[in-house]
């Protein structure tokens, strides 16, 4: 495990109760309230699920717009440190280079992981007129069956900032999501019909 993952780990108290905190909130996908939500908010609501779960990261989400297939719309999110017990999500549209933008669209059309060797040198990335600085970064699907719902790029402060048992969690996490997803399509679906 990497230093900076430990480091994470010891200042959380331990893995379990951000696991714990994800996936209620994954639980909660299914009250009603998110079957009559946009597409957007629906993932926007993941990638803060995403950093309930997870420590350390900046997140975006990549999707296809239906009215233009061919144009990524990118929502990029971090968790605000605050005192409080109630995380403080701060999100807008994000700018990403046309390098990610390939392997954005790779992982949409292919539906497989990649994961970014490091950087020598730091990265940045603007977020609500935040700069954030990356070493390294991760991209994994949002999917479930056949549907792909989002690309999630994942981006890290340190160089080696995703060990495989990262990975591995975040990648059970976005199956729990998909599965979610998935569920709230159908209700739409048989409430259609």
């Amino acid at each position: 495990m990497p230093p900076s993952v430990a480091k994470r780990e010891a200042e959380s108290g331990s893995s379990l109760p951000r696991q714990s905190l994800a996936l209620q909130a994954i639980n909660q996908l299914s009250e009603k309230k998110w079957q009559q939500c946009e597409r957007r908010e629906l993932l926007q609501r993941c990638g803060e699920i995403l950093l309930l779960g997870t420590s350390g990261y900046t997140v975006v989400l990549a999707h296809r717009r239906k009215s233009t297939p061919d144009t990524l719309s990118c929502i990029g999110m971090l968790l605000t440190p605050v005192l409080a017990e109630i995380p403080q999500f701060t999100s807008g549209e994000v700018d990403i280079d046309d390098d990610l933008e390939e392997q954005l669209d790779r992982v949409l059309d292919e539906c497989e992981a990649i994961v970014s060797a490091p950087f020598s040198a730091p990265h940045y990335l603007v977020v609500h007129d935040q700069e954030i600085c990356y070493r390294s970064y991760a991209i994994l699907p949002l999917a479930h069956d056949s549907e792909t719902y989002s690309a999630v790029l994942l981006f890290s402060p340190d160089e080696h900032g995703f060990s495989a048992p990262e990975i591995d969690y975040i990648q059970g996490l976005l199956i729990d999501l998909g599965l979610a997803l998935y569920a709230i399509d159908i209700k739409r679906q048989l409430t259609v019909e």
